[in-house]
């Protein structure tokens, strides 16, 4: 399909541009809605921070990205920066509640 923007007036390219606009961050939620299902609270996984990589444990599921414990730190990462461990043996979710610092303690 073939849109003639050179034909479009200023007000139509940019009701046209919140509607592209609008398809895109619909698309990206659906892809990062399907990512994050294959994660589940507990499960051991691996993501590269300054060069490094950093292995943890999937402590929260959250709307957009995965709460993930290290023996470091806490992070919030879209599920597209982790990987899930291969053989990993899920830890029970409780367990995994444990290790959140803070409040969730």
């Amino acid at each position: 399909m073939k849109i003639p923007v050179e034909q479009l007036s200023l007000e139509e390219l940019i009701a046209l541009n919140k509607r592209v606009v609008q398809r895109i961050r619909e698309l990206h939620g659906r892809q990062t809605q399907h990512e994050l299902a294959a994660f589940q609270v507990g499960d051991r996984v691996s993501f590269q921070s300054d060069g490094r990589l950093v292995e943890g444990l999937v402590v929260r599921v959250n709307r957009r990205t995965l709460s993930v414990r290290t023996g470091e730190a806490s992070w919030n990462l879209p599920p597209r920066f982790v990987t899930k461990l291969p053989n990993a043996d899920t830890v029970h979710p409780q367990r995994a509640a444990e290790n959140l610092p803070g409040r969730w303690n």
